[in-house]
């Protein structure tokens, strides 16, 4: 393989790894915000703790991503799966469960493991 070959493909890598990391911590701090917002209202504090700490966890996965560690796609599964967790919480405690919206983020969320995988 050439130089230029190597450049290349090492370019696309670190442009893939901070796509990934970019999303996750988007991901991370806007359900983040949900949960300090939650927080603020007093309305289920469990819930908003768990997806609080997922988020934070969230957040982790993509420090840890930047940082060239190995447990990326581990920290940003358990993380994740928080937050699904909670989201689902709030659903079933409002009454205001919609499937498509949990199956949405779930499949985010494991693109995002996926994505961790990849880099």
């Amino acid at each position: 393989m050439s130089l230029s070959g190597l450049v290349t493909e090492h370019t696309v890598h670190i442009a893939l790894a901070l796509a990934v990391c970019g999303f996750a911590a988007l991901f991370g701090i806007l359900h983040g915000i949900a949960a300090v917002s939650q927080l603020v209202k007093k309305t289920g504090p469990i819930p908003a703790l768990l997806m609080l700490g997922g988020s934070l966890g969230v957040l982790a996965a993509a420090i840890d991503c930047l940082l060239g560690g190995g447990l990326d796609w581990l920290i940003m599964l358990l993380g994740g799966s928080m937050v699904c967790l909670a989201a689902v919480c709030n659903g079933k405690r409002t009454g205001k469960l919609h499937p498509a919206h949990h199956l949405i983020r779930a499949g985010m969320m494991l693109i995002l493991v996926v994505g961790f995988i990849c880099v």
